[in-house]
């Protein structure tokens, strides 16, 4: 249905965000897809995003340790 789209659409604009390296937007975009997918019952959908999510967390915790370096 609609909502199934729209969840669709929300983790993709949070892809599309990650590929243009906009760590935040990605993961707010993210993060809506993975509550709207809950929301539908769609269990494999929601771990691929909480996946795609952990991976940013990750990649940016990695950004922020290279960046204190000296």
């Amino acid at each position: 249905g609609n909502r199934l789209l729209e969840a669709e659409v929300t983790r993709e604009l949070g892809v599309t965000a990650s590929a243009d390296h906009d760590t935040p937007a990605a993961l707010d975009w993210l993060t809506r897809a993975r509550s709207q997918f809950d929301a539908l019952g769609a269990r494999r959908e929601v771990d691929d995003v909480s996946a795609k999510i952990a991976q940013l967390r990750g990649q940016a915790a990695d950004e922020v340790g290279r960046d204190r370096m000296p």
